[in-house]
């Protein structure tokens, strides 16, 4: 699942999945709270991955989390890891590092944009 409200990352990200065949499906949405709308929806879909920009307008990456982790209390036993991608400038290392501790989730943090070597390491970290 991609979310990120910036379209053009979206079309970007997007494209390099199914390049790299990455992928069965790709759900993409433009922001936190339809995200939320439609996990909640289609309560059967429950993603492997989510590539999850930090800075949106509305709901931010952090508040989906905080959300979708309330409202997902079997998280921390799926198998589902939560990307968060940022600006290279910024610095959230720790802020993720405690986030995933305090709430028992795999969050892993990559630089914008995605690349095929970004790809390959999601895929690789998430096989192991």
């Amino acid at each position: 699942m991609l979310i990120d409200d910036n379209k053009v990352d979206n079309f970007f990200h997007e494209r390099i999945i199914k390049k790299n065949d990455a992928a069965d499906t790709i759900v993409v949405k433009e922001s936190g709270e339809e995200a939320l709308t439609y996990l909640n929806t289609n309560t059967n879909l429950k993603p492997d991955v989510i590539l999850l920009d930090i800075n949106m307008p509305g709901m931010s990456g952090w508040d989906f989390i905080e959300e979708y982790i309330e409202q997902n209390h079997h998280l921390p036993t799926c198998n589902c890891s939560i990307v968060l991608l940022i600006s290279e400038h910024q610095s959230l290392e720790n802020d993720i590092l405690k986030l995933a501790e305090e709430k028992n989730v795999f969050i892993a943090l990559k630089n914008k944009p995605v690349t095929h070597e970004v790809l390959n390491d999601i895929v690789t970290s998430k096989l192991k």
